[in-house]
């Protein structure tokens, strides 16, 4: 049985989900809902680990990278929870060698739009 969509076919089209509705809330509301950080952690490690168990190993240390990153800015309230939460679903859905590379291009973006 040959797949409708593609594994990354799948993998865009849910980043792209997940992201565009996060910032769609962060925009709107000033909060991104626990239910979507949530659904893009699970989201992440799920579609990970589906192409194996190095892949699923890559993504749980990605989440825990990424939220570990920015709990320092949290704690002196640079930053909101929401968005610790976010960077760990992010670190979820890319794993932990794109972490260095994500931070960087979220803190320029963050600059810009600031």
């Amino acid at each position: 049985m040959q797949l409708w969509l593609s594994e990354s076919a799948i993998f865009n089209l849910f980043l792209v989900l997940f992201t565009g509705s996060s910032m769609g809330f962060d925009v709107a509301q000033r909060r991104i809902p626990n239910w979507l950080n949530l659904a893009g952690m699970l989201g992440g490690v799920l579609l990970n680990g589906w192409t194996g168990t190095p892949q699923l190993l890559n993504s749980l240390l990605g989440l825990g990278a990424g939220m570990a990153l920015l709990l320092v800015p949290f704690a002196f309230g640079w930053l909101g929870a929401g968005d610790v939460k976010l960077f760990g679903a992010v670190g979820a859905i890319f794993g932990l060698s794109w972490i260095p590379r994500l931070c960087v291009y979220c803190t320029v973006l963050g600059m810009l739009s600031a």
